[in-house]
């Protein structure tokens, strides 16, 4: 992991800065005894003290602590001081955060695991509940709801085929009932006349409506070949025309049962095709249900792995924090005691006081030059008035006026020097108590 000193120099400056670092160091070595015994505020000599400390970004990886004072060993002490209370309160924030880092995570991975456990249940229990009707059964349920159609339209065939048979039975029974009304004992058959012409008939009727390939026509055909044939045939005896009629009732009770038993199976295959009818109508809305519990444990689980993979992190630097194997300040060059002030200057103050002083004196002499609106010789005046001068009478200087002359020179001189010398005296003070 990069560390650049440049990108965290606000952060070291305000740990530096701080004011518990720098009370403990000002009583330590009982700093700026002047300001606290005449009861300045604390606020105010920290200002002070803050202004005495000097942060240098040395590269991209190291820093240069710097401390004015006036007693070299006291600020070599002081020095090192804040730069060894600094190492050491970097290090146990340092642990203590890696060390409350690792706490908040596994707090929040604790929290994400309880939430995942319950979205798991809540998706267990929804795939419970609405078994047969989630979206990957949707193709099954489809391939059910086709197979259950084909067993109902074999069910309608079959059920019309127990139908037709009942009926065939019906009037075979019926049939032989009239057949077993005999009159006397020479066996003749009493009303097939009749019914014969009954149902010749109702046949005319029928053709009249339908073509003679029609079920029923082709049906009535048949009943009346058959009694046309029993007519033909000689009368049976009582005792089997008896026997047969009871084969025809047991044959026609077991048509109706295999009529029940096939109607039952219609109604189960039609409550079976309705449910899964309905299971594949619900699949849409159970899809969009499940997807939202789907989404929102996707989601959980995916904030349960990052905070896995940052509480592993956290967990390796606290350790290597612990061993102080990880990012560590270190003391490379200790300050010493200096040889020599390093500030003020003296003999750059005195020579550039001294030069001040000189320009202040000679800019008094050009001012007052300046300002001097008296005419010097002939020609200034002839230049003012535009008139030539006949005749100049000249300057009667008398030693009074030498004399004043050179007391405003000697005055300007003194003045320059002194001023310069009260620049050099301010200069030396402000960086002496500085």
């Amino acid at each position: 992991m990069s560390f650049s000193i440049e990108k965290h120099m606000n952060t070291i400056r305000q740990q530096i800065m701080s004011r518990s670092l720098l009370e403990r160091v000002i009583a330590e070595y009982n700093l700026f005894p002047d300001l606290i015994q005449k009861g300045v505020p604390m606020e105010t000599v920290l200002e002070y003290m803050r202004a005495s400390i000097t942060l240098r970004v040395e590269g991209k990886d190291a820093f240069t602590l710097y401390f004015q004072g006036p007693d070299p060993y006291i600020v070599m002490q002081v020095t090192n001081k804040i730069a060894s209370l600094f190492i050491e309160g970097t290090s146990q924030a340092r642990e203590q955060q890696a060390s409350d880092t690792v706490v908040f995570l596994q707090n929040s991975r604790d929290e994400l695991k309880a939430q995942l456990e319950e979205q798991e249940k809540k998706i267990r229990a929804f795939k419970q509940q609405h078994i047969g009707e989630l979206p990957e059964q949707l193709e099954a349920n489809l391939r059910t709801i086709e197979g259950l159609q084909l067993q109902l339209q074999t069910n309608a065939d079959q059920l019309r085929a127990a139908e037709d048979r009942y009926t065939l039975i019906a009037g075979q029974l019926a049939d032989m009932r009239q057949k077993s009304m005999i009159s006397g004992s020479g066996g003749e058959v009493v009303g097939s006349d009749v019914q014969l012409e009954k149902l010749r008939a109702e046949l005319a009727n029928l053709q009249l409506k339908y073509t003679d390939e029609h079920p029923d026509v082709v049906k009535l055909k048949s009943r009346i070949a058959e009694l046309e044939d029993r007519m033909a045939a000689p009368t049976m005896p009582a005792n089997t025309g008896s026997a047969m009629t009871r084969s025809l009732e047991m044959n026609l009770n077991g048509a109706q049962l295999d009529i029940n038993r096939i109607r039952a199976e219609r109604g189960s295959i039609q409550g079976q095709l309705a449910r899964y009818q309905q299971r594949v109508e619900s699949a849409p809305q159970i899809e969009q249900e499940l997807s939202i519990l789907t989404r929102d444990y996707e989601n959980s689980r995916t904030a349960y792995e990052d905070v896995g993979k940052k509480l592993t992190e956290a967990e390796r630097a606290s350790e290597m924090e612990a061993k102080r194997k990880g990012q560590q300040f270190k003391i490379i060059d200790p300050a010493k005691q200096p040889d020599k002030p390093f500030k003020p200057n003296r003999p750059y103050i005195v020579i550039v006081g001294l030069a001040l002083g000189l320009m202040i004196g000679l800019g008094s002499v050009f001012l007052a030059e300046h300002f001097d609106d008296s005419f010097k010789n002939p020609e200034e005046l002839e230049d003012a008035l535009g008139v030539a001068v006949l005749s100049a009478i000249p300057k009667i200087e008398t030693q009074a006026d030498i004399e004043r002359r050179n007391k405003g020179i000697q005055l300007a001189i003194v003045l320059g020097c002194l001023f310069a010398a009260v620049l050099v005296v301010l200069a030396v003070i402000k960086y002496t108590f500085a």
